[in-house]
């Protein structure tokens, strides 16, 4: 319903809230929050590597899976 809405709204109109919002996001200092992010969670992979010798701390994609429906039903 909402991606519906926007379809039916003047295309600038969305651009410029789009804009509006990034513009306000960046004055808060999000891009400057995901960046340290993104380098913190690489160092975690790199320590996992030279630790337990595998980035992703021995997890597979389906023992990743299992763990996050176990949490899900938590």
């Amino acid at each position: 319903a909402m991606a519906a809405k926007l379809v039916a709204q003047p295309r600038l109109g969305n651009w410029l809230t789009k804009q509006a919002i990034n513009h306000v996001e960046e004055l808060m200092g999000k891009r400057n929050a995901m960046e340290a992010q993104y380098h913190m969670h690489h160092f975690a992979h790199a320590q996992n590597d030279l630790t337990q010798g595998s980035s992703i701390a021995g997890l597979d994609a389906k023992k990743m899976a299992e763990a996050n429906k176990k949490q899900a039903s938590e």
